[in-house]
């Protein structure tokens, strides 16, 4: 097996232009350069993956004859990687994201020595001339089983160094040892969500995970989740133009979590915490003029 200190992941779906860009930020990190292994989901725009090798050579691809989903791709290059290679750390990484180059270094180097400690989180911040905070730590939020993020949209980028509940998908830098007794995302999950219920296992393990202001990656999230300074980057806004796709998926993945991880009475108390939530978000798109999505909202909550 070949021996690398770092082997990178990444999900690639009808984003060629991401991944390449985010492929020539990685070339430039200081210190060994990461293997990084591409998870094509059966991308259809026609664009040959095999011109990346040119401008990274430790790289491996996958192709998937479908789109089996963002926690599915990742765990097949997770699995390829255990097989192939000799890593001390494993980076799940969003392929529409950029680094600086210390931001692998930053990481490893403020990896809290315990055992206790599985993962930590870089800060990531969003891409654009006055980047805001798009995630900064972060903690359940049971009423929603959803999460809070602190700071998130902010300008302010001091924040402090801790022992957080989640850390979001979009960058979560593993120990490897971890992986290989334990599995990734739970493959119930096509999308969205899937980091909460991973993170909730963690802890459920008597494992750690760790926010480090020092490493900074940049997030190029898409124009409609964005919102003003002053606001939160919210995927439920009524103006979102995926919001009918985002809600069929989170909705039953919500349920799913709290089926999975809660028991008895708090699994009957969460639920209904949880279905009060999502029937006012129904009656907020309905006041907003979104009809179609208030009924669906409701048709999933019942199927869920």
């Amino acid at each position: 097996m070949e021996k690398f200190k770092t082997v990178i992941i990444l999900v690639n779906y009808n984003g060629f232009e991401d991944t390449k860009a985010c492929l020539e930020s990685i070339v430039q990190i200081e210190g060994e350069l990461p293997y990084v292994v591409i998870v094509d989901n059966a991308s259809k725009d026609n664009v040959d993956l095999n011109i990346l090798h040119f401008c990274y050579l430790k790289l491996h691809i996958i192709y998937n004859q479908e789109n089996l989903g963002f926690g599915i791709a990742n765990t097949i290059g997770i699995d390829w990687a255990l097989k192939n290679l000799e890593t001390d750390y494993t980076f799940l990484l969003n392929n529409d994201t950029e680094l600086e180059a210390d931001s692998i270094i930053k990481i490893i180097e403020n990896f809290p020595n315990s055992e206790e400690t599985v993962m930590v989180s870089p800060k990531i911040l969003t891409f654009e001339k006055q980047p805001r905070i798009w995630y900064g730590g972060g903690f359940f939020n049971f009423n929603k089983i959803s999460v809070n993020i602190n700071k998130i949209g902010q300008n302010n980028h001091d924040l402090k160094s801790q022992y957080v509940e989640f850390a979001s998908g979009c960058a979560m830098f593993f120990k490897t040892s971890y992986l290989m007794s334990n599995s990734g995302f739970d493959s119930n999950f096509f999308m969205y969500d899937e980091d909460v219920e991973l993170c909730l296992r963690i802890k459920a393990d008597g494992k750690k995970i760790y926010f480090t202001n020092e490493s900074i990656i940049y997030h190029k999230c898409q124009g409609s989740q964005k919102e003003n300074a002053k606001k939160e980057i919210n995927q439920l806004h009524p103006y979102n133009p995926n919001l009918e796709f985002y809600l069929s998926l989170t909705i039953p993945n919500r349920f799913y979590i709290i089926d999975k991880h809660f028991n008895s009475f708090d699994k009957i108390y969460r639920k209904l915490t949880l279905t009060g939530y999502w029937l006012a978000k129904a009656m907020q798109y309905l006041l907003y003029g979104n009809f179609k999505v208030s009924f669906l909202t409701i048709k999933w909550i019942i199927k869920s």
